[in-house]
């Protein structure tokens, strides 16, 4: 079993670096947590970009650990209770062993009061966050 400390988010960093970024970041050690209050130990990759720089980019990663892709094939799984989605931001879990991984991707969106047209931002976030994880269940299949 991996330990806090040996946590990598490599795979995730090399892949959005792949894409057009502003500013891109691979972060590891304490770490405030996308989903709990209790501080945590493990990795975080950040990447921001623009949709500008990402038009005509190959398909952006949804690292959701689907049956075929790469992170499945190197034992990954979706872990269904952390998935959230909302205008312009979603959130999901992925496992593999006793690391979970929490993967959050944010395009900020309002309703213009004036034209009332859903207003999408220029900005796109997407922040990785790796760590151990004691209370892992495996879903059943």
């Amino acid at each position: 079993m991996a330990k806090a400390d040996d946590v990598d988010c490599g795979y995730f960093y090399k892949t959005l670096k792949s894409f057009p970024h502003t500013e891109i970041k691979n972060t590891q050690g304490k770490l405030k947590p996308l989903w709990t209050e209790k501080e945590i130990t493990g990795c975080k990759v950040f990447y921001k970009s623009t949709d500008k720089l990402l038009s005509g980019a190959k398909k952006f990663p949804d690292f959701r650990a689907t049956e075929g892709s790469d992170l499945f094939k190197d034992g990954w799984y979706g872990d269904f209770k952390f998935d959230a989605d909302g205008p312009g931001s979603s959130m999901h879990g992925i496992r593999k062993g006793n690391i979970l991984c929490i993967i959050l991707y944010d395009q900020d969106a309002y309703i213009d009061e004036k034209t009332g047209e859903i207003v999408q931002s220029e900005i796109i976030t997407s922040t990785v966050q790796c760590s151990e994880d004691q209370s892992h269940n495996k879903p059943s299949q």
